[in-house]
């Protein structure tokens, strides 16, 4: 898989952000809570270039998100969820 960026904005969040990338094939989108409890999952067309997350409905707090495919992480990262 070749892949060129993925990038998350704005992080701290209040709730809502975006992730912009770009990616040679669909990817899944997990996003996890401290505890590693999932709190959202998402497939990923590699044919858009962004998706909106809203996370205001959950808690303040640190969160984990990750790109991946059937068998690899492409992306990882934090995100801070601020009120």
């Amino acid at each position: 898989i070749t892949y060129q960026f993925c990038k998350l904005y704005p992080n701290p969040t209040n709730g809502t952000l975006t992730i912009s990338y770009s990616l040679s094939s669909d990817v899944n989108l997990t996003v996890t809570d401290i505890t590693g409890r999932n709190i959202l999952s998402k497939n990923i067309e590699s044919k858009s270039s962004s998706t909106t997350l809203d996370l205001s409905k959950h808690q303040t707090g640190i969160y984990f998100y990750r790109l991946s495919n059937n068998s690899d992480v492409l992306f990882n990262g934090k995100i801070v969820l601020t009120k």
